[in-house]
């Protein structure tokens, strides 16, 4: 039995103006196993770049209306025994099944619950990274729920229903990428795994392009 989670009640004021946050969790790789990381260094991780977030998003409600908080888990959220044959298995502390329990109970109860016991509204997005899938070769279509982030995801959406967190909506696209709304602007989120998605402005410039095209919205970031 899951138990409720109590959840503040924070004030609005007229005076103030209104502040979107986004938390963005990515490449975590819950099960990697490093002279320097493993599962505690992980925990020990995420559990204070919440707390650094919580910190400031209370830092800034004494300015400003916190609208809306926006936690995007952009995939890589396991390391993944299958990517890579033999080479992945060694570079893993535990099996795919145990990254997964591990995955749901370290973003579950160190990132959603503290900040939604904040008491903000709180849109969630869970997006696939190419280390979630169980072997090397893409699926060709519906990549969101092949992979095996999508238990992850879908888990946790139960757990926040389970625990009365009425103030979170989840949203665990069947693509490899979608998109969120902030103060009427669109944001797409991708792991950026697929070929050709360079760290340069124009590549990703170009990516924007080609996925609000095929989303037949306008983008604003990527």
């Amino acid at each position: 039995k899951i138990e409720k989670i109590t959840v503040a009640k924070p004030k609005t004021s007229k005076k103030k103006k209104n502040m979107g946050v986004e938390l963005f969790i990515s490449d975590v790789h819950v099960g990697l196993k490093t002279k320097s990381y493993n599962l505690d260094v992980c925990e020990r991780r995420v559990s204070k770049y919440v707390e650094d977030a919580v910190k400031d998003i209370q830092r800034y409600s004494k300015d400003f209306n916190i609208s809306k908080i926006q936690i995007n888990f952009a995939g890589d959220l396991i390391q993944g025994e299958h990517l890579h044959g033999a080479d992945s298995q060694h570079s893993c502390e535990f099996s795919d099944a145990k990254q997964m329990a591990e995955s749901i109970r370290l973003f579950f109860y160190k990132v959603i619950v503290p900040v939604a016991s904040l008491g903000y509204k709180i849109d969630i997005m869970g997006i696939a990274g190419n280390h979630d899938r169980q072997g090397k070769d893409r699926p060709v279509t519906n990549a969101g729920e092949r992979y095996l982030t999508y238990t992850i995801y879908k888990a946790m959406e139960m757990l926040c229903k389970e625990a009365g967190l009425k103030n979170i909506s989840w949203d665990v696209p069947i693509k490899e990428y979608s998109y969120f709304d902030m103060f009427g602007h669109n944001f797409i989120v991708e792991h950026g795994h697929a070929k050709g998605i360079q760290p340069n402005s124009t590549a990703l410039e170009k990516q924007l392009l080609k996925r609000a095209n095929q989303l037949g919205i306008i983008a604003k970031g990527i």
